[in-house]
């Protein structure tokens, strides 16, 4: 059973299969053509008692389309020759939502996003993972996902917060534009704190150790203690007014990337083997 399970996710993984997002029932498509082959499966030797996907519908695709793309976008991922794009920021900064926003407007390029993917190869939650195993373990389950990931081109990736803190992924990260999504403290307070939902899908927000503190003292203090590390990215894209958009804040940081890219244009990727 074990081992069924471990092919059903070695399948998954490697033909890097298209998942149908549960909340809003969009198709995110992967071009096999553009995408280079797994070298290796690290997370399969991780101690995570991961099981086979059953609740998630799993789909493949292979032909793009350019749907919702927009000229400017279409520009930015030509200028990116298929080098990934990784979004780093706080829990709530909106990286899922400007990330799978940012993608249509690119059109030849995927969404990602680290925390789903790690949530559909164990069929468990982020909070299920924590609570269970412990953080250390996701971490080590968070560097093999983004180590796979890194593998392919021409990705739109949303990372999840902590993914800064450990150095090895740095070296996946710097293989694109790493970009610092920098809502404003208030911003991310509000978004985070506006259900109870909310707070219990995020596991470092119910810290036992720290339940003295609220939860927006929490929010501050994550933030503080990983602002260092934020700042490493490429560019930072700050968030300032509440009532924007992902899509406007997608349409932003076209911009922004383009005029990096203008002074760092980015190598070619390897070729698809």
């Amino acid at each position: 059973w074990f081992s069924n399970c471990l092919y059903t996710m070695h399948q998954a993984i490697s033909f890097f299969v298209v998942l149908l997002n549960t909340c809003n029932g969009f198709h995110s498509a992967i071009s096999l053509r553009s995408l280079r082959p797994l070298e290796r499966h690290s997370i399969f030797e991780k101690e995570l008692h991961v099981r086979a996907p059953q609740n998630r519908k799993i789909c493949l695709f292979s032909v793009e389309s350019e749907k919702g793309s927009t000229e400017s976008g279409r520009l930015l991922a030509e200028q990116l020759r298929g080098v990934n794009l990784y979004l780093v920021g706080a829990m709530g900064s909106g990286k899922s939502s400007i990330g799978d926003a940012l993608c249509r407007m690119l059109g030849s390029y995927t969404f990602v996003d680290t925390d789903t993917m790690i949530e559909t190869v164990t069929n468990r939650t982020i909070s299920e993972i924590f609570s269970q195993d412990g953080e250390d373990s996701f971490r080590d389950a968070e560097s093999s996902v983004l180590e796979q990931i890194a593998a392919f081109v021409r990705l739109v990736v949303a990372t999840g917060g902590g993914i800064v803190l450990k150095q090895r992924n740095w070296a996946s990260l710097r293989n694109g534009v790493v970009v610092w999504i920098n809502p404003s403290i208030d911003i991310l307070q509000k978004r985070l704190t506006s259900d109870q939902a909310n707070l219990d899908s995020r596991p470092l927000l119910k810290d036992e150790e720290k339940d003295d503190a609220s939860p927006a003292q929490k929010i501050e203090h994550i933030l503080e203690n990983r602002r260092s590390l934020y700042e490493q990215a490429d560019l930072s894209l700050s968030v300032t007014d509440p009532e924007e958009t992902p899509i406007q804040t997608a349409e932003r940081l076209v911009s922004h990337v383009l005029r990096f890219l203008a002074d760092n244009p980015p190598k070619r990727p390897p070729s698809s083997s």
